[in-house]
């Protein structure tokens, strides 16, 4: 090949550089996204938006990025219906009417039973 091995070596030196310089600049474009999108991107969308800004990076290099840059994705909690007040039970009357002081102890006992599951 006809290359000096102070050549070559001083070409891979400059080589690594150039990969540490690009991998800082995407550290800093990750973290720029994330709080964009208030850490609600996973690897796969953080892939997509990088490769929207013209950056070549899959999904696992996005993810190794948001390892390093210590970014994790918000998981979405899956919503819980907890009312139905569309039944057909009856309802207790209000005779408190939101009155809490009581001239004597054991006129009023009150509690709060918002959430009842039914057994199957």
């Amino acid at each position: 090949m006809e290359v000096s091995r102070s050549g070559y070596y001083k070409h891979v030196q400059a080589s690594q550089s150039l990969k540490d310089k690009l991998e800082t600049k995407l550290l800093v474009e990750v973290k720029a996204l994330a709080i964009e999108s208030k850490n609600s991107y996973g690897s796969r969308s953080m892939a997509k938006n990088l490769q929207f800004k013209g950056y070549r990076v899959g999904r696992h290099a996005a993810r190794t990025l948001m390892r390093k840059a210590g970014i994790e994705c918000k998981q979405r909690r899956r919503y819980r219906v907890t009312t139905d007040s569309r039944h057909r039970l009856p309802v207790a009357d209000n005779i408190l009417n939101r009155e809490f002081n009581v001239a004597k102890p054991d006129q009023a006992w009150v509690t709060d039973i918002s959430v009842l599951q039914q057994a199957a």
